[in-house]
């Protein structure tokens, strides 16, 4: 029997939060920015909530999640020399066209479990390709369930998507993936901890300035770019000590800012 997630667990994961209010009159009220353990996101929260949601369908949808882990499902499998999920139907396809009498669902639902089974028996239960296969052999019997009905595989995977972080929080999965990256960040040198944050320095960047430039009352200090670091700094870096990422410097904010102002000129 599986474990019951502990109810009345606390787990200590830093939790980190700013915002960025929007621009005067306009519909964006204001962008979140949240960082915990092994998860971040930015979310625009705009005065109509539907375009909220539609905002955030933008950014990516449950399906786009599916479609990359096919691709990577199909990648792993590549990589341990195993046929990839195009191969399997093929394979369906042959058994069934070799046994017309057997019931088309029955041969498929047993050529993917059999061909999973066996490749979880070659290379461990536990690893990559009986991951992917197992994945792609439960795919393919839930879209042959699902017949066809978008709103219901839409529905299928934004329930997967909330199991998987619910699983993760209710069994403490997060909290030990949240040490294990740090303790990854505390040994990091090479450039992928310092472009990580970087991008999320960038994209403060990019939102506080799209909400100074919109007021009208900051159209003297857009003359320059040194002006308009100068009035930026401390609301930047207070956004950016919530985060606990480096504060900027005047010259390295002018830096960044320069492409901006040069942008928003032409």
């Amino acid at each position: 029997m599986a474990n019951k997630p502990d109810k009345r667990r606390k787990i200590d994961i830093e939790h980190l939060r700013a915002e960025i209010p929007g621009s005067p009159n306009s519909s964006l009220e204001k962008t979140i920015y949240e960082q915990r353990g092994i998860r971040d996101c930015v979310i625009d929260v705009f005065n109509d909530p539907r375009l909220t949601i539609a905002t955030a369908v933008l950014k990516g949808t449950p399906a786009d999640t599916f479609a990359i882990f096919r691709e990577a499902a199909d990648h792993w499998l590549a990589e341990a020399g195993e046929l990839k999920y195009s191969a399997i139907i093929d394979l369906a396809e042959k058994a069934k066209s070799e046994s017309p009498d057997a019931g088309e669902s029955e041969i498929d639902n047993f050529v993917f479990r059999l061909w999973a089974a066996r490749v979880a028996e070659k290379h461990g239960y536990l690893s990559p390709a009986a991951i992917a296969a197992n994945f792609v052999s439960s795919s393919d019997y839930l879209h042959r369930c699902v017949a066809g009905n978008q709103e219901l595989l839409n529905a299928v995977y934004a329930f997967a998507d909330a199991w998987h972080w619910f699983h993760l929080e209710g069994k403490g999965e997060h909290e030990l993936a949240a040490l294990g990256l740090k303790s990854a960040a505390g040994r990091a040198v090479g450039p992928d901890a310092t472009h990580q944050q970087a991008e999320r320095k960038r994209r403060v960047v990019e939102d506080t300035f799209r909400a100074f430039a919109a007021d009208p009352s900051h159209a003297s200090k857009l003359t320059s770019v040194k002006a308009t670091a100068y009035a930026m700094l401390s609301d930047i870096n207070a956004t950016l000590e919530k985060l606990k990422l480096r504060p900027f410097k005047a010259a390295s904010l002018e830096k960044a800012l320069r492409p901006l102002l040069a942008s928003r000129k032409s």
